[in-house]
């Protein structure tokens, strides 16, 4: 069955983290396939994994470390955006010159 979501784009953070560790730990060996997410307790993902089934473990940490990454970049982005609203609506000191 295909992947319906492209990419990781669909997938929590958690759940991204969680995939890592299990690969980091040895208890989701490459190359994944449903029967290695399911005995990794992440049967939920069998469906939304697909693409990543195939690879080797060089391959999958390289992918979920760049999608992690760039998910906490845009979490970061957005805290700092939202900061940074809040500190305009704020109230303005007039200067004495």
């Amino acid at each position: 069955m295909m992947s319906k979501t492209p990419g990781l784009s669909g997938l929590k953070l958690l759940d991204l983290k969680r995939l890592l560790s299990r690969v980091h730990d040895g208890s989701l060996p490459c190359p994944m396939d449903p029967g290695r997410l399911h005995a990794a307790g992440l049967s939920y993902l069998v469906d939304r994994v697909n693409f990543l089934s195939g690879h080797d473990e060089r391959t999958v940490r390289a992918v979920l470390v760049a999608v992690i990454a760039e998910r906490k970049d845009e979490r970061r982005a957005e805290q700092l955006a939202k900061k940074a609203a809040q500190g305009s609506m704020g109230p303005t000191v007039a200067s004495n010159t």
